[in-house]
């Protein structure tokens, strides 16, 4: 693994981390990632990430660009 691909798995994986722990958008995420929303949810679930626990905060996270 060279050093840019390093550099590029540790941006995804805080990313992903960040977006878990609620301090981050799916879609600000897809930004910082330069990928689409969708994308991005789907790279958050295969790591693991639950994407909504039914909470009306996680409702008002993820609606909230739309």
């Amino acid at each position: 693994m060279n050093a840019e691909s390093f550099a590029d798995y540790l941006k995804k994986q805080a990313t992903i981390n960040l977006f878990q722990e609620g301090k981050l958008s799916s879609g600000m995420a897809a930004a910082w990632l330069g990928i689409r929303r969708l994308a991005f949810l789907r790279l958050a679930f295969e790591a693991g990430a639950i994407l909504l626990e039914d909470t009306a905060d996680d409702l008002m996270r993820e609606t909230a660009l739309l």
